[in-house]
């Protein structure tokens, strides 16, 4: 569901990824700041980090009091895609929103969220949404609390991915540890073409006539399916 220009995990791999990190270990402490990534995290007893590369760190507890884990996610904005930060923001938020409801494998539900213009970090607008994921064979259900924002030239994902039981159970500790996520990532003038997200579109709506949009929100006039332009979003007119 979601992609890079590159390579990126679906839903349901990226859950499944996260299962093997929890054999591993790494760099504990109860506050951890990284200039290089450009944040600081203020972690509770026996929370460890885990850097899966420069820019995509994940947290968990070692313990198993919380089952859930919390990442953080870097991506370079291009000053030629969005005309503002809170425009990447903006159109990323919308897209993993569409991504979760028109999700087929799993099934995906957005159950909350929050794009009001008080939902900030630091000053930046930072958007929220809590989901549930199905998978259709005898995985369990798990949930994920999504924030997106943006800093210095930056766009980040922050969200805490788990069981959907324990996320229920446990989200204001969750919830305090990624508030209290400090973000402070050196300017750059790197630009370069961004991240966006595959929508898949649910089986039963395949036949019925659909509307084409790219990913700004504008919709795209077309005749033939071959003159579609790439990361477009098919929306099935029964959704509305």
């Amino acid at each position: 569901m979601s992609i890079t220009k590159g390579s990126q995990f679906s839903i349901m791999t990226k859950y499944l990824f996260y299962i093997i990190i929890l054999l591993f270990t790494s760099t504990y402490s109860a506050t951890i700041s990284d200039e290089a990534f450009g944040y600081s995290i203020d972690l509770p007893s026996n929370w460890i980090r885990n850097q899966v590369n420069d820019s995509h760190h994940v947290f968990l507890d070692t313990s198993a009091t919380y089952a859930s884990i919390i990442c953080i996610r870097q991506f370079p904005i291009s000053q030629t895609e969005y005309a503002t930060p809170d425009e990447w923001t903006r159109i990323n938020y919308m897209a993993y929103l569409m991504a979760v409801k028109f999700s087929e494998y799993p099934f995906g539900t957005v159950l909350y969220f929050d794009s009001s213009l008080v939902r900030t970090k630091q000053g930046n607008w930072a958007p929220e949404a809590w989901s549930m994921l199905i998978p259709v064979d005898s995985t369990p259900p798990y949930s994920e609390f999504m924030v997106i924002t943006s800093a210095a030239g930056k766009g980040y994902e922050i969200y805490a991915l788990g069981d959907t039981i324990d996320l229920h159970s446990n989200i204001e500790t969750y919830i305090n540890i990624i508030d209290g996520i400090k973000l402070s990532p050196k300017e750059t003038s790197d630009i370069k073409k961004l991240y966006f997200r595959d929508i898949a579109v649910q089986s039963a709506d395949q036949n019925l006539p659909v509307l084409y949009y790219d990913l700004k929100g504008r919709r795209v006039s077309i005749r033939n399916k071959k003159q579609l332009p790439p990361f477009s979003i098919i929306i099935p007119t029964s959704t509305y």
